[in-house]
């Protein structure tokens, strides 16, 4: 189908060339040519402005996931209109030529005009989010844990349109910042952003939604391989993109990235992450030449709490990397870069991040890298942990159960302090239809959504099961955890604890293992009002968004009951809550969150 679509472009706008005769199609082609220059130039920022404004949820969410194609297509666009006015004013009249050079050249600017529409096209669509087997365009392929160039158009329109501008930005349009240095191959985007498991995965990210946290180098010492680790049986084949094989001759560069909750999959509490959709820009300085280059490993603890850090090769074309529940997790991805070339950029699912060079950059071998991926360092380093957490109360290791001095159970002590692993409403129950802000998936299960209620609506009523809406969605390897931070509650926001908190610092869970995991909601109730947001992508940042929102405690007031939503990795072990690097109150023995949720 892309191929067809290039085609019938080309050979549309050569013939549309020849009606209109050499001169008036020379003039076209040549307006298209500098509205293309327009497009590339403002593309990045365009479609920047785009993501950052566009709904995450609604009717009109499916802009974030065209962000990039609108970016490139409406400035086109616009830009060859205005042109194409201006030069009809400009030269009203056409230019008579002998008929066959008025025919041939015709036909041959209409087709270059074609050829610069079509790639753009090619380009922009690639960006989109829609079905790996929609257009049967595929050029980018896994070969043993490298991404490799596996085809092209029969007329490479993305490829010739690329080249083009990337060549002429720094020449006949050359910037302070060209177009060639942060995308050598500017459709290079268009064939990897949309390579998940179905092409259905998120395609796209905020310029917020990810940090550089930290960089590391691995260079090979006497006698190792630098593409083997120890867990790995041979070393693995690294290749460039045009599939000649990267060589000894190289050093690994590994980049902590920061990922944001923001960045989770459509519909789920996951962060996925493809080969495809990180890559790097190193630069030759002294010929000039870059590369792009894609991770062939990447570090990190995908499962939860219960696994360790581990190292994992890119070996097959859907396989990647996930992050549990609404948990802040740094990962750091590993790329293969010859000697003579120097990182320059990062981009995760289209969005860039400058790396400037480090002058004391960690520099390990292969068994120090594979050591510090064991004990954690090579990660924890770069990870904040609460200076209060893991001291243990006066009194000894275990909580006391009240007025027994027995050990209190884990599970009682979290009913005590008001924590609960559940994804229920309590003794709310919505009736479907009347769910209105919040949208509902499969099972009658809440997806995302904010809204409010009068309390009657929502009360114990007998109500047809069929249309009882009454639990929150949680996807596999996620459990969710309800804290009450009502009235009297041990995490009560009313509390002495709260009273230094910072209010811009947002309330936490977190684990034994040090990762703190966001809220991602709450359950108001008062005389007046019910009020439910659960929005996994957007965390609660700041106890000031809920006095935004109007949900204020108040101690003159014993009506109110206020919960707080927490997504959670499975099999994770909670041991305070936090309200920033405050603990409010802390496990005596942490929870355990290994029951499944439906």
């Amino acid at each position: 189908m892309m191929n067809i679509l290039v085609i019938v472009v080309v050979l549309a706008m050569a013939y549309t060339g020849v009606l209109k005769k050499f001169f008036s199609s020379l003039l076209h082609m040549a307006c298209v040519i500098v509205a293309g220059a327009i497009a590339f130039a403002f593309w990045e920022p365009l479609s920047y402005l785009i993501l950052n404004k566009a709904p995450t949820r609604g009717f009109f969410d499916f802009i974030e996931y065209s962000a990039w194609a609108i970016g490139l297509v409406v400035p086109f666009g616009a830009s060859l209109a205005v042109l194409r006015v201006a030069t009809d004013k400009l030269a009203p009249a056409n230019a008579i030529a002998v008929p066959a050079a008025d025919v041939v050249g015709a036909g041959v600017c209409g087709a270059i005009s074609g050829l610069i529409t079509a790639g753009i096209l090619v380009i922009a669509i690639g960006t989109m989010r829609f079905k790996n087997t929609d257009f049967g365009y595929q050029p980018i392929k896994v070969e043993g844990g490298s991404l490799v160039r596996s085809g092209k158009l029969l007329i490479p329109a993305d490829q010739i349109v690329g080249k083009l501008y990337a060549m002429t930005s720094e020449a006949a349009f050359a910037s302070a910042n060209p177009l060639a240095r942060w995308r050598p191959e500017p459709w290079h985007a268009a064939e990897v952003m949309r390579m998940t498991d179905s092409g259905l995965g998120r395609n796209t990210a905020r310029p917020a939604d990810y940090g550089v946290l930290a960089r590391y180098r691995v260079d090979a010492a006497d006698g190792e391989n630098l593409y083997q680790d120890r867990w790995a049986n041979t070393p693995q084949a690294v290749k460039f993109l045009d599939g000649e094989s990267v060589g000894p001759n190289a050093y690994i560069e590994g980049v902590v990235l920061d990922i944001k909750p923001s960045l989770r999959e459509p519909s789920s509490s996951f962060v996925a992450i493809s080969a495809g959709q990180v890559w790097m820009i190193a630069e030759d300085a002294a010929t000039g030449k870059r590369l792009d280059l894609h991770p062939i490993a990447a570090v990190a603890n995908p499962q939860g709490a219960e696994t360790s850090l581990a190292r994992f090769l890119y070996e097959s074309p859907n396989f990647s990397l996930a992050s549990a529940g609404a948990a802040v997790r740094p990962m750091a991805f590993e790329f293969a870069v010859p000697k003579s070339y120097q990182p320059i950029a990062i981009y995760l699912k289209n969005i860039r991040q400058v790396l400037r060079p480090v002058p004391d950059e960690v520099t390990y071998t292969v068994a120090e890298r594979d050591r510090a991926i064991e004990d954690g360092s090579l990660i924890e380093g770069s990870t904040p942990i609460p200076k209060d957490y893991g001291k243990t109360p006066q009194g000894g290791s275990q909580a006391q159960g009240p007025n027994t001095g027995r050990p209190q159970s884990p599970e009682d002590e979290a009913r005590d302090k008001g924590l609960s692993p559940t994804n229920t409403l309590g003794r709310l129950t919505i009736q479907k239809g009347t769910e209105k802000g919040l949208r509902i998936g499969e099972g009658n299960h809440i997806l995302e959504g904010d809204e409010k209620w009068d309390p009657k609506a929502l009360g114990v009523r007998a109500i047809d099961r069929k249309l009882m809406i009454d639990k929150f969605q949680v996807d596999d390897g996620v459990v969710m955890v309800q804290v009450d931070v009502s009235g009297e509650r041990p995490g009560s926001l009313l509390g002495q604890a709260m009273a230094a908190a910072e209010r811009i610092v947002p309330p936490q869970l977190i684990d034994t293992n040090g990762i703190a995991y966001d809220a991602v909601g709450w359950i108001y109730q008062d005389r007046d009002k019910v009020y439910i947001r659960y929005t996994p992508g957007q965390p609660i940042r700041g106890l000031s968004e809920l006095a935004d929102k109007d949900v204020v405690l108040s101690s003159s007031r014993s009506d109110q009951k206020l919960t707080l939503l927490f997504l959670c990795s499975f099999n994770s072990q909670i041991k305070s809550f936090n309200i920033g690097n405050k603990v409010v109150f802390e496990m005596g023995n942490p929870l355990k969150l290994d029951k499944k949720q439906k």
